[in-house]
């Protein structure tokens, strides 16, 4: 969803540390893996019994504020930890999480200005190309996802203020780049694999709508 937390790693596979005694890191470890992996299930590993991966979480107000109390609550919570103290593997965590933290962090300064946040194209993206399921599977989770993208761009709208120009023209090309998926990528795929089903078409062309509409909203800014 958004390019900027497009992670090089997953939380959950990073903290190798889970029972480290030293200001009970173990437990900062777990709950940050499973608050984050909720909000950021594209950021979620790609496996056949994660649920999450169908998710996509439009950007409301509530959404925002969940992940504005994560940032805080986390950030605090960092503070306790010295990691001159803490074993190798744990301090390099920790550095990790304060990295992903300092992300989420300029993601909540200027998400209202910056369009390029509200990006479906990631996680779709890359369930079609790893093979960590059979197609099917992947399709059927794609299929779920799919149906979620009008209902995220329509709010994602409404969080928009004040674009900044140079941002807007980003998102513009940025989401050329995700219609073409959605027109040509994915239909393609579906199509070889014989699976571009009625269903699939309605819920396609309804995606390819609301990038199409994204798009011009964010470029009525550039008018202004």
């Amino acid at each position: 969803m958004l390019k900027k937390l497009m992670l090089a790693f997953f939380i959950c596979l990073l903290f190798a540390c889970r029972n480290t005694p030293e200001g009970n890191f173990g437990t900062f470890a777990d709950d940050f893996v499973t608050e984050y992996s909720a909000l950021f299930p594209d950021e979620t590993p790609l496996s056949i019994d994660n649920e999450k991966l169908a998710l996509l979480p439009p950007p409301t107000v509530g959404y925002l504020n969940s992940v504005r109390q994560f940032h805080v609550r986390f950030s605090k919570a960092l503070k306790n930890f010295d990691l001159k103290n803490l074993p190798p593997n744990a301090a390099r965590d920790a550095r990790k999480a304060g990295n992903i933290l300092k992300t989420v962090g300029t993601y909540l300064n200027d998400y209202q200005r910056n369009p390029q946040r509200f990006n479906v194209l990631h996680g779709f993206r890359r369930i079609l190309a790893a093979d960590y399921a059979s197609d099917e599977f992947r399709l059927k989770t794609m299929l779920s996802k799919l149906e979620k993208v009008p209902n995220f761009y329509a709010t994602a709208k409404a969080q928009l203020r004040d674009v900044d120009r140079a941002d807007a023209d980003a998102a513009v090309t940025s989401h050329v780049e995700t219609y073409l998926f959605f027109d040509e990528i994915l239909p393609n795929f579906l199509k070889e694999k014989s699976q571009l089903t009625p269903q699939y078409q309605t819920h396609l062309e309804a995606a390819r709508l609301a990038i199409k509409d994204y798009a011009a909203f964010v470029e009525s800014f550039r008018l202004q």
